[in-house]
């Protein structure tokens, strides 16, 4: 979209280009989306520039430091700082730092009171701000800093008008250095650079909108901000950001980066979409509302995921692979079965309620613990190296496929009961089962125990009354050996613990794991 503007004089973010108007009184210029600051004859406002050393041009050196009050004279009408005289601040007017070219260097504006401005423009150098505040007039006041500018505000910013929000643009960085910052409305980085000086710098309700392109910078520390959304550049660095308490439903697809101290938390009763390919290594915790994945991957495989009681991860479909995963809330899967959650390392514990359909891979080294009784016949489980805790649970899944050598422990503490559609034994590798109780404890398959040769896809089913063959000679009962493990009719075992039309079962001899079969519906039980 492209507009025509007729301008006095015309100021670009970054340059001045003072011949522009050398020989007529005005000029004629389309724009496409060119970031400019526009004078009084467009918005009905004055542009003021910094100016300390009266009509001489420029603003007064390289480091142009001076007070900011409403009775020093050091504001310019004129861009390059000559032909009129410095006067003092017109409150509501937009701030320019600085007149002519000259203010390259690092400086300090001292805000003295409160100074109320309609935008604030950092064309060179890198002022610091500090004390007083600075009060932001108007429909969405922007902060601009021109590219190789570093502009610091340690003064405290605040709203004369409610929701007026704060947008940052420009190309260069933008720090907030004050704890005490009130303005109300959300934080836009429209581009630039948004960095955190100290921390909780932005107000606590403020939505944050990164824009593609853009970054906020939380640099190393704690902020609490409304909401999330855009598809820009977080970075965390070691920082912990919390999100959501203002209760809306945001889609950030950008990218998060971070250290492994670094965290996010999630809390308010929305939804916040995560769609970029995050690499922060830190924590996740949703605390309250919904996280949901809108692409596969969202997650870092160094993510530790944390999903509080009434709290919901919602996966959608997407696969994804984290460290580890502690949930007392809902972990959603999805609605279909292409999903996989891979848990890469440490402990992990269901202890909520799991739904959808997919697949979860337990780690090499990894630990599974099933802390609640769950009814999930679409959620495979595969032990690639991992251990699955029942401790006490009564849980009915898809398939339980050994893909390396895995443990099963059953819990000491009382009964536990696993029913798998199918039990699934890869060729070559060795499942140890550990707290067994005889007669207590049980272990079904409703189709059937299965080895699998991966190299040819060929499966071997268990045969009745032998032993030292595959699958069950892979299957150790600690205290026996794999070769007393067998398949047997229910017949053999005394005292029986089912009715008799069960058919058939595989036991482990004195610790015995089972299989039984109902002859009529085909269910096997081990």
């Amino acid at each position: 979209m492209q507009h025509t503007f007729t301008f006095d004089r015309l100021r670009v973010l970054g340059r001045r280009n003072s011949s522009v108007c050398a020989g007529s009184s005005h000029l004629t210029v389309s724009i496409a989306f060119a970031l400019l600051l526009f004078g009084p004859a467009l918005f009905g406002q004055t542009s003021l520039y910094w100016d300390i050393n009266g009509k001489t041009v420029g603003a007064g050196g390289a480091s142009p430091s001076q007070t900011w009050s409403s009775t020093t004279k050091y504001w310019n009408t004129n861009a390059a700082g000559t032909t009129t005289a410095p006067a003092a601040w017109k409150s509501g007017s937009f701030a320019i730092f600085s007149a002519g070219t000259d203010a390259t260097g690092a400086y300090t504006v001292t805000v003295s009171g409160t100074q109320t401005v309609a935008g604030i423009t950092i064309a060179e150098g890198s002022p610091v701000f500090s004390g007083g505040t600075l009060s932001l007039k108007g429909a969405a006041p922007a902060i601009s800093v021109a590219a190789g500018s570093i502009a610091t505000f340690n003064s405290r910013i605040a709203s004369t008008t409610l929701n007026t929000g704060l947008t940052v643009n420009g190309a260069g960085t933008l720090i907030l250095g004050s704890t005490s910052n009130t303005y109300t409305g959300p934080t836009t980085i429209s581009s630039g650079i948004l960095q955190l000086g100290v921390n909780n710098s932005v107000p606590s309700g403020s939505a944050v909108t990164v824009a593609s392109g853009a970054s906020f910078d939380v640099n190393s520390k704690t902020e609490t901000v409304g909401s999330l959304a855009g598809a820009g550049n977080i970075t965390l660095a070691a920082g912990a950001l919390t999100a959501g308490g203002d209760n809306t439903s945001t889609t950030f697809s950008g990218v998060l980066s971070g250290t492994s101290v670094s965290s996010l938390t999630k809390t308010g009763t929305g939804t916040l979409t995560l769609g970029g390919a995050n690499t922060f290594a830190g924590t996740v915790l949703v605390s309250a509302g919904t996280v949901l994945a809108a692409a596969q991957d969202v997650f870092n495989s160094a993510n530790q995921i944390t999903v509080n009681a009434g709290s919901i991860l919602n996966l959608a479909d997407f696969s994804q692979t984290i460290a580890s995963i502690t949930s007392n809330g809902t972990l959603a899967l999805g609605a279909g079965s292409l999903t996989s959650l891979t848990l890469s390392s440490g402990a992990s514990t269901l202890a909520g309620s799991l739904t959808g359909a997919g697949t979860i891979i337990v780690g090499s080294g990894a630990t599974l613990t099933l802390g609640a009784n769950f009814n999930a016949p679409n959620v495979n489980i595969v032990l690639n190296g991992g251990t699955l805790f029942l401790n006490g649970t009564t849980d009915t899944i898809g398939t339980l496929n050994l893909t390396a050598n895995s443990i099963l422990d059953f819990g000491a503490s009382s009964a536990s009961v696993l029913t798998a559609a199918s039990v699934v034994v890869n060729t070559g590798i060795a499942v140890t089962i550990n707290n067994w109780a005889n007669l207590q404890d049980y272990f079904y398959a409703t189709n059937n125990l299965l080895g699998f040769n991966p190299s040819t896809s060929t499966y071997v089913a268990a045969v009745q009354g032998q032993t030292s063959v595959t699958p069950q000679n892979q299957i150790t009962f600690t205290g026996f050996s794999a070769a007393n493990t067998n398949w047997q009719t229910d017949n053999q075992i005394s005292p029986m613990p089912e009715p008799t039309t069960y058919g058939t079962l595989l036991v482990g001899l004195a610790t015995a794991i089972v299989v039984w079969r109902r002859r009529a519906s085909g269910v096997h039980k081990f």
